[in-house]
């Protein structure tokens, strides 16, 4: 769907500011977002709903979905989300993988490099739903880049057109598999040597995530392979799992 695309500023493939629908992404066999760049926020897309927990952005109704390579300098590796944004794994898995940020000292030069996916603004509602069978996949860490509410649904969605939640019962995982190899190759890609303690504190910050105030209402939770959720809260509802599996994290903040 989009690969390869630059933006000096934010939204490397698309970029909305003040929307008062949500943008689509629907209904495609294969939904692509490749290697896009952007000089602020968001790699591949930076979406701004016009005010309040307005939905932003849908992903639903697709095949697979992969976000890959994609980045951006000050958040979201490959989305950029202010207002609500729900994405569902109905019929194919959605990944996250590969996205990053690039961080510049004060002159310019290239710092660092961190694995990062999805940063979502001032307090926004977030919903991951996957139907059984088919899995949302976070390689990548996602971010809250504010102390202010939030909440995070996992496994419930609202469909278009409709009032009622509806709760699925996939697998919604957080993984740091294989994230110290993933992300040496960007650092030596990037001229940059990874080892050291500023390595170190660059992979502890790729495999972070933070969802605040979160309720998992079907299906499974999977923290797997060195993987830490920051959360505020988390509760589960009857006959939801959680799973941490090969010193995986969940901490309550």
């Amino acid at each position: 769907l989009a690969d390869g695309n630059t933006a000096k500023e934010s939204g490397g493939a698309f970029y909305f500011s003040g929307v008062n629908e949500p943008m689509f992404i629907r209904d495609i066999a294969a939904v692509n977002f490749l290697n896009n760049t952007a000089g602020e926020y968001g790699g591949a897309v930076y979406i701004e709903a016009d005010g309040g927990d307005r939905t932003a952005l849908r992903i639903s109704g697709n095949g697979s979905v992969l976000f890959s390579g994609n980045n951006a300098v000050s958040g979201g590796g490959a989305l950029y989300v202010e207002g609500a944004i729900s994405i569902c794994g109905n019929t194919g898995d959605v990944v996250f993988q590969d996205n990053y940020l690039r961080r510049y000292d004060s002159i310019g030069s290239l710092k660092f490099i961190v694995l990062n996916s999805v940063a979502r603004g001032n307090g926004r509602t977030a919903y991951f739903a996957a139907n059984a069978g088919q899995s949302i996949i976070f390689a990548d860490a996602t971010t809250q880049l504010s102390n202010g509410s939030a909440y995070t649904h996992l496994n419930q969605y609202t469909p278009e057109g409709s009032t009622e939640a509806v709760t699925t019962q996939g697998t919604i995982l957080f993984t740091g598999a294989d994230a110290r190899t993933r992300l040496a190759k960007l650092w030596t890609e990037n001229g940059l040597t990874p080892q050291g303690d500023a390595f170190e504190a660059a992979l502890e910050e790729s495999v972070t995530s933070t969802l605040n105030t979160t309720t998992l209402y079907g299906g499974t939770l999977a923290v797997e392979d060195g993987a830490v959720v920051n959360m505020w809260t988390f509760s589960a509802k009857k006959g939801a799992t959680l799973r941490l599996a090969n010193d995986a994290k969940v901490v309550l903040t």
